[in-house]
């Protein structure tokens, strides 16, 4: 599986401030926000051509690794690191810089995006 790491801490959140006659905002520190990890994987959706999983899966025949294994799908994995209130909207964030930045072709490509807190 081929595997890439990104740390990105792009998105400032304010805290709305009121009191009897005004309304501001006031930025929460990153560093008071905590800390999640998000998975990107990458797939082929199903029934689309995976060249890669062809590859090792007849390296494997060839070599007689293993006869119980029938099929072999490749992905990629991204790790992004984020500050975040919640899970939720990291993985919202995550996908918004997938989205704009194109790292996948929605066509082809089956994503999935889960958070933990580090």
């Amino acid at each position: 599986m081929a595997y890439s790491q990104f740390a990105f801490c792009l998105v400032t959140y304010y805290k709305i401030n009121t009191d009897a006659h005004s309304l501001y905002y006031s930025k929460i520190p990153a560093q008071s926000l905590p800390l999640f990890e998000v998975q990107v994987i990458i797939e082929n959706k199903p029934g689309m051509n995976d060249p890669e999983g062809e590859t090792i899966l007849n390296d494997l025949v060839l070599k007689g690794g293993s006869g119980a294994i029938k099929k072999i799908r490749s992905a990629k994995m991204l790790k992004f690191q984020i500050t975040s209130p919640k899970k939720e909207s990291a993985e919202k964030s995550v996908k918004k810089i997938c989205d704009d930045l194109r790292i996948y072709n929605p066509m082809v490509s089956k994503v999935t995006f889960s958070a933990k807190p580090i």
